[in-house]
């Protein structure tokens, strides 16, 4: 079922069925809120120290770390909530092994908008300056440390938290149902 797909064959290199089960369902998810995204995905034991994925900007190109989705999905779990905290980027309650390739997956969504000609960045800069004024008067900097250093991952974040997010959890859902209400009119 998972690689009827071929955009995921890429996922049989995984052995944990969880894993490769985490990462279809968020591709599903994501594209239920903005449609069928454009990306193509490989796995790789070369990223750079850290990095569990990223999304290549000229081809939507997403690589996932094969040093982390290779384990189980409860070693791959624990690896990320580890690497997660060791650079403070995201909070540990909004994390999946699905938010990662989600959060990926809205670079491709973001890409493919500005192919477009359309001048995202304004927007989304308009939003992030509303979001940062409400982090500011909250007092809450451990929301703010990742999508704050610049448009583009303030977009992956708040759409990943729109799409995935916790609405009890994510005191900032406000922003990230604007950030995802761009995505829909500009994507599909």
């Amino acid at each position: 079922m998972i690689f009827e797909d071929n955009r995921l064959k890429p996922l049989e290199q995984i052995a944990d069925e969880g894993v490769q089960t985490e990462l279809w369902l968020a591709v599903l998810k994501l594209e239920m809120f903005v449609g069928e995204v454009d990306f193509s995905l490989q796995i790789d034991d070369l990223l750079p120290e850290g990095v569990l994925a990223n999304c290549a900007i000229n081809n939507n190109t997403l690589t996932l770390s094969g040093e982390y989705f290779a384990q189980s999905s409860l070693q791959t779990l624990k690896t990320m909530v580890e690497q997660t905290q060791k650079n403070k980027f995201h909070p540990v309650s909004h994390l999946s092994i699905g938010s990662v390739l989600i959060h990926e997956l809205c670079h491709a969504v973001w890409n493919t908008i500005c192919k477009k000609g359309i001048d995202l960045r304004t927007e989304v800069k308009a939003i992030a300056k509303d979001w940062d004024t409400y982090m500011n008067e909250n007092q809450n900097d451990t929301l703010k440390t990742y999508a704050a250093t610049s448009p583009e991952e303030f977009w992956a974040e708040m759409l990943t938290q729109a799409v995935d997010g916790d609405s009890e959890q994510c005191p900032d859902m406000e922003f990230a149902k604007r950030v995802l209400n761009l995505a829909v009119k500009y994507h599909m």
